[in-house]
């Protein structure tokens, strides 16, 4: 079993250049082909798309390991240090920028609030809670639909008891 420490500072087995990393990010466990990712940073590790806050997630090599969200964590400097190297240092941020990931939920809970005020509240209330674990990525999109569903719905209520008591006297 190895443990390779990521992160900012320079006793870390391998070393990152980007403020966005914490000093002292994350711990890697490496025990026979297996990984356990240990995030202990502010800002989270995002794995696969699935984001790690202060607990632990199983990975596989070469999976998508993405240092608060956006440092890509090279697989074959993790192999050169299980092999038995020594610290290796980032000296320039990476070039590789992540596609970013689009929420569908909130996208159609954003669009279904206009037609279908039940459906897009239910679409958006579930785009929030997974962009909870996409680190963010259509929150404002949920958000808004969650309130054009309210109040729409709103409306329409206020609609039909208005309608209802000028029948009722008519």
């Amino acid at each position: 079993m190895k443990k390779i420490t990521l992160g900012r500072l320079p006793n870390n087995d391998i070393t990152f250049t980007p403020m966005s990393v914490s000093r002292m990010h994350a711990d890697l466990i490496c025990n026979n082909g297996s990984y356990q990712l240990i995030d202990h940073s502010s800002a989270g590790t995002v794995v696969n798309g699935y984001k790690v806050h202060n607990s632990s997630m199983a990975v596989n090599y070469g999976d998508n390991v993405l240092l608060a969200g956006q440092v890509p964590l090279d697989w074959g400097r993790v192999s050169q240090i299980e092999g038995g190297g020594g610290t290796v240092i980032d000296p320039v941020p990476p070039v590789y920028q992540p596609q970013p990931q689009s929420n569908g939920m909130a996208i159609a809970g954003f669009v279904c609030s206009f037609f279908i005020a039940i459906l897009g509240l239910i679409f958006s209330i579930i785009g929030l809670n997974r962009s909870k674990q996409m680190g963010g990525k259509g929150r404002g999109l949920a958000i808004a639909g969650i309130i054009i569903s309210s109040v729409s719905m709103f409306i329409g209520l206020i609609y039909v008891l208005t309608i209802n008591s000028w029948t009722y006297y008519l």
